[in-house]
C-alpha cells in the first residue's frame, strides 16, 4: 500500500496494486508520512498540532503533541534516524494565522526511548522539509518561508541542538 496526505480534505489516501486509488482514513490535516524502524506509519497532522502512530493493526496512538506543557504549532515533515529518534519540523501553516502557544518555528527530536521533546533548532522562518544524509552525520532542513532556503547541518553525536550549519542553499523547497 501507498500512502498520502490529503491535507485540505483531512484524508489519507492509498493505492494498492488490486484496488487502485481509494481514501484510507479521516485525519487532521496529516502532512509528512514516514515509517519508523518498526514499519509503523508516522505522521504529522496540521490540525490536531501533533503526531501519530498507525501500527500494523490499524490503531491509532498520539506519539508527541507538545513541547514544555505547550501545543505544537503544526508538525509538517519528519525524518527516523537509525537510533529511533524522530526528527519534525514545525511551522505555523495549519494555525491558517491564529496565533501558537509557541512562538518559534522549532525543528525537534523526540527519543522514543524517554518520550523527550528538545528543540534542536529555533531559528527558522517556516521549517518544512527534513532528511539526514545516508551516513546520518548531516541533516538538511528546508525553509519555505520569505527566506527560501535548504540548510545543512552537522548532526552532534551526543543528540545537542544543531549549532554548526556547514552550508546553505538559496532555493524554495517543501518536503524532502
Amino acid at each position: 500500500r501507498l500512502v498520502w496526505s490529503d491535507i485540505p480534505n483531512s484524508r489519507q489516501m492509498q493505492w494498492t496494486a488490486g484496488d487502485g486509488i481509494s481514501e484510507w482514513r479521516k485525519v487532521e490535516a496529516s502532512n509528512g508520512n514516514l515509517l519508523d524502524l518498526n514499519g509503523d506509519l508516522l505522521s504529522c497532522q496540521h490540525a490536531g498540532r501533533n503526531l501519530i502512530r498507525t501500527n500494523a493493526d490499524g490503531e491509532i496512538s498520539v506519539v508527541t503533541d507538545s513541547f514544555e506543557g505547550k501545543k505544537f504549532n503544526s508538525p509538517n515533515d519528519l525524518a527516523v534516524k537509525s537510533d529511533g529518534t524522530i526528527w519534525f519540523t514545525d511551522p505555523t501553516y495549519g494555525l491558517r494565522g491564529k496565533p501558537g502557544e509557541i512562538k518559534e518555528r522549532n525543528v525537534y527530536r523526540l527519543d522514543p526511548a524517554t518520550k523527550k521533546v528538545t528543540a534542536v533548532r529555533s531559528d527558522f522562518d517556516m521549517p518544512n522539509g527534513i532528511a539526514f544524509s545516508p551516513d546520518e552525520k548531516i541533516v538538511y532542513i528546508s525553509d519555505t518561508g520569505s527566506l527560501g532556503k535548504i540548510r545543512a547541518f552537522e548532526v552532534p553525536a551526543d543528540g545537542a541542538a544543531l549549532d554548526k550549519m556547514l552550508f546553505e542553499i538559496d532555493v524554495r523547497c517543501d518536503g524532502m
